[in-house]
């Protein structure tokens, strides 16, 4: 047991200095040499009992041993083999990593029992491995045999009469083919799969004839032959545009029979007819349409410049794909398809005209009804899986939709189809959550979206890209910065003045003299500065305002205060009860020295909930100072700060710039967290 030891202090202490290691030993073995002399008194003490040699209570007592000291005890054997003749163990010593396991011989290793039990463990793995080499070695036996006997029934059958021969042939025939079916039978008890038969067909889509189980059956395409899974076709969304064009008509086992492939499957999805003459195909939804019934299709929406778009009365995508290039971002809400309204009359119709109104009313109420009850009788018909009903329950609904990289103002509804064929996975996560939401419960479009969302707030950049369709970047109200799109003229109609201010903060004129008046300051000391500060009081309300918006005597009261603390350098606390215009003060006192000390730019930290309401009050009280409001995500502030803090914050490009002009905005309203987050941009200012 010292000799396994001292290998194994040797091996996972070999940086160890010597004194350390003899130290290391000696308290390891000091136990066990005290250990040795208390056995030897018990021994001795023991024999002198047997003699009846009488000895007291304190004679009894055992030897005081020294303090046991377990630091390497055996956990558990991992494997062993054989080196030079001796068996050697895997060894985990408890307490240690497996990177510190070792290899140990028998005779160093006092744990009997755990030797035992890994001979047992081993002696158990080994017996089963050559039971089932056992099975299969006399399964495989079996199966010779009954081949061998019925091989020995037909030899013998040749030498009987002709007649005889083929009542025995048969009868060999009918063995053979029992053997094959025990064969068989044999192979799938031990775990193999049976032979895969000449004539079974498999899968276009995914490629396996097992499957068949869990979708029950495959459909062939009546055509081309080809062989597709329920699941895999898609064949509850096929049935249901087929039952869709015609509700009535439609007829479950007639379309089985006539069942077509994607490949196969030649129909205009705008007239609905089989027709392979001047066909084509949507490149990014995959819808095939006829070129004449495009042409139809695209008047109606009302799309521009369709020649250009088609390339020579060449399509390479569909309609809805021509209005809604990009991609869908969020889906707001839903509804169910809408009745296509009767005809309209005129602003003052007659009593003639008001009942033909109220009998068209009657009638898509029928057809409504009408509609429901089919489309039930529709789905008992064919016996869809729940998740096929919720699919097809979606796929009559239409979604109101945001795309992406384009604002609230081009939102719109589109049918569920299309939306599918688009993005298939977007569509069936979104089915999967909102399966079980009734129509009751789902909100309005006007209800999930803030009336502010389609405003623009402030245009934050230009032209900055020299091939751009879109030339404004637009910030819209309500919204982040991260949330702005690239707009047209048209997608700003309404808020054409916009344009204007964004010219006015960024003109050259109001760069030049904010470069003076920072030159200035920085020639002058802090105490000239102070110096020079002068106090004059308000008695009454400047014109700066606009008539509408008057000051309360309190409040005037309250500003004058501020301005002649400023004046003096001091710092001031306004501590005025809620509801008497704190704010109103604030932003009066800062457009004060705006304008009659050219002081900028302006630092105000509030809470995040109070942001929206100083930049309101910047807007009536303030207008002529540009502010910010600096939060949000890291997309939005990497957003301000090229385009809304410097100058010549970017290029031409939009990318950052070296060098960074004088200050863009005169006020910076931001929340404590954004403090914390951006320390490092905002102490570059002097403020």
């Amino acid at each position: 047991q010292r000799s396994g030891v001292s290998n194994f202090i040797a091996h996972m202490k070999k940086n160890l200095s010597l004194e350390e290691k003899e130290r290391l030993t000696s308290s390891l073995f000091d136990g066990e040499d005290e250990e040795q002399d208390g056995e030897k008194k018990g021994k001795k003490k023991s024999s002198s009992d047997e003699n009846g040699s009488s000895s007291s209570d304190e004679e009894k007592k055992p030897a005081k041993s020294g303090k046991k000291k377990k630091v390497y005890e055996v956990e558990k054997i991992l494997d062993s083999k054989e080196e030079k003749g001796k068996k050697v163990y895997l060894v985990k010593w408890r307490g240690y990593s497996a990177k510190e396991n070792t290899w140990e011989p028998e005779g160093n290793l006092f744990c009997k029992d755990k030797i035992k039990a890994f001979e047992k463990n081993q002696s158990s793995i080994k017996g089963r491995l050559r039971g089932r080499k056992q099975k299969s070695y006399k399964e495989d036996k079996e199966v010779k045999s009954d081949e061998s006997s019925s091989s020995d029934a037909s030899s013998d059958s040749e030498s009987s009469d002709s007649n005889q021969d083929k009542d025995k042939s048969s009868s060999s025939d009918s063995d053979l083919s029992s053997s094959e079916e025990e064969k068989k039978k044999t192979k799938t008890q031990r775990g193999r799969k049976p032979a895969s038969k000449k004539n079974e067909k498999i899968c276009a889509h995914c490629q396996n004839k097992r499957r068949r189980i869990m979708n029950k059956e495959l459909i062939p395409c009546t055509k081309c032959g080809e062989v597709n899974h329920k699941s895999c076709a898609d064949f509850h969304v096929e049935m249901y545009r087929q039952f869709e064009a015609d509700p009535r008509n439609f007829d479950i086992t007639k379309s089985m029979e006539k069942w077509k492939c994607d490949n196969c499957r030649a129909v205009c999805e705008i007239c609905t007819k089989e027709d392979t003459k001047d066909l084509k195909m949507c490149k990014r939804c995959g819808t095939s349409f006829h070129l004449a019934c495009f042409e139809e299709a695209a008047k109606k929406k009302q799309i521009e410049d369709i020649e250009k778009k088609t390339k020579k009365n060449k399509p390479l995508f569909c309609v809805e794909c021509h209005l809604h290039p990009n991609e869908i971002d969020q889906i707001i809400t839903f509804r169910a398809k809408m009745v296509k309204p009767g005809k309209t009359s005129d602003e003052n119709p007659t009593d003639e005209q008001d009942l033909k109104q109220q009998k068209q009313k009657q009638k898509n109420k029928k057809t409504k009804i009408e509609n429901e009850a089919l489309y039930q009788k529709f789905i008992e018909d064919c016996k869809f899986t729940e998740d096929e009903i919720n699919v097809v329950d979606f796929l009559k609904r239409e979604f109101y939709v945001k795309f992406k990289d384009k604002s609230h103002r081009h939102n719109c509804w589109i049918s569920g189809d299309w939306f599918r064929k688009v993005q298939k996975v977007k569509f069936t996560s979104f089915v999967n959550k909102n399966a079980d939401i009734e129509d009751s419960q789902v909100r309005d479009a006007e209800e999930a979206i803030s009336y502010d969302w389609t405003f623009v707030d402030r245009i934050i950049a230009m032209g900055t890209r020299e091939t751009s369709t879109a030339p404004y970047l637009v910030k819209w109200k309500g919204l982040e910065y991260s949330e702005s799109s690239w707009e047209t003229s048209k997608g700003i109609e309404g808020d054409e003045g916009k344009i204007s201010e964004y010219y006015d903060r960024n003109s050259d004129k109001r760069e030049a003299q904010r470069r003076k008046i920072i030159e200035a300051k920085h020639e002058k000391s802090e105490k000239e500065l102070v110096s020079g500060r002068q106090f004059k009081e308000w008695k009454t309300q400047p014109d700066w305002f606009a008539p509408e918006l008057k000051l309360h005597s309190y409040q005037l009261e309250g500003i004058n205060w501020l301005r002649y603390s400023w004046s003096k350098n001091r710092r001031a606390i306004l501590a005025d009860e809620m509801g008497l215009g704190k704010t109103i003060q604030t932003v009066v006192f800062l457009l004060s020295l705006y304008k009659e000390h050219n002081e900028f730019p302006f630092l105000v930290i509030a809470p995040l909930s109070t942001l929206a309401q100083w930049e309101r009050e910047f807007k009536l009280w303030a207008s002529e100072m540009n502010v910010v409001v600096y939060q949000g995500s890291k997309q939005s502030r990497n957003l301000i700060e090229t385009h809304e803090l410097y100058f010549d914050s970017s290029d031409s490009k939009g990318k950052k710039g070296n060098k960074q002009g004088p200050p863009k905005f005169d006020v910076l309203v931001t929340s404590y967290e954004g403090i914390l987050i951006s320390s490092t941009t905002l102490k570059k200012f002097n403020w």
